[in-house]
């Protein structure tokens, strides 16, 4: 459960402002029961049409939101792009396919997907699209690993892998090549 958020403004060392969002959670085996997790935030858009244009943009073409792998490419796209830094941030939870939201979801259903801008770097949108014409599975992996990873971040590129492994075993050559980009001590 979330407590709270803070919104954090600090200058790097280029002297290029950066921002960050702290989430501290309710933890009693952790940090005298706390445990705090940040996201950088390279801009705080609390438009959902810049994501979801930035996921049609690197997929080439714009998502039917009646097509389960459309769906299923929206939703890790834009948990790929939360994660990597990009806004509006959503709410994710492990579900049969990997991270899910259901704020996304409601989101993408009150919208016309197509005609949408995104303000997302070009070389964000450009690994994006590389991740997303892996195919489904390979999405599937690459953002489950994340999202293991993200859950346990005191576990070690190994613990991940077998947790990521548990929960999709069918996977297993696309969890091991995720494992082996995302994770730095493979």
């Amino acid at each position: 459960m979330v407590i709270f958020g803070l919104f954090i403004k600090i200058s790097t060392p280029k002297k290029m402002s950066q921002c960050f969002i702290v989430h501290v959670y309710r933890n009693k085996k952790y940090n005298n029961g706390f445990t705090c997790r940040r996201m950088w935030i390279h801009q705080m858009d609390r438009d959902p049409s810049t994501l979801i244009a930035a996921v049609n943009k690197a997929l080439g073409r714009t998502i039917d939101w009646h097509d389960y792998n459309d769906r299923l490419i929206m939703q890790k796209g834009c948990y790929i792009l939360n994660r990597w830094g990009y806004g509006p941030y959503y709410t994710y939870g492990l579900y049969i396919r990997g991270p899910y939201s259901t704020e996304l979801t409601d989101d993408c259903e009150r919208m016309i997907l197509s005609n949408l801008r995104t303000v997302i770097p070009e070389e964000a949108l450009t690994a994006l699209s590389g991740i997303i014409k892996r195919g489904t599975d390979y999405l599937e992996a690459y953002t489950t690993v994340m999202l293991v990873k993200e859950n346990n971040p005191s576990r070690n590129s190994i613990a991940v892998m077998k947790k990521a492994l548990d929960i999709r075993p069918a996977l297993k050559d696309e969890i091991e090549e995720a494992c082996s980009l995302i994770l730095t001590d493979c």
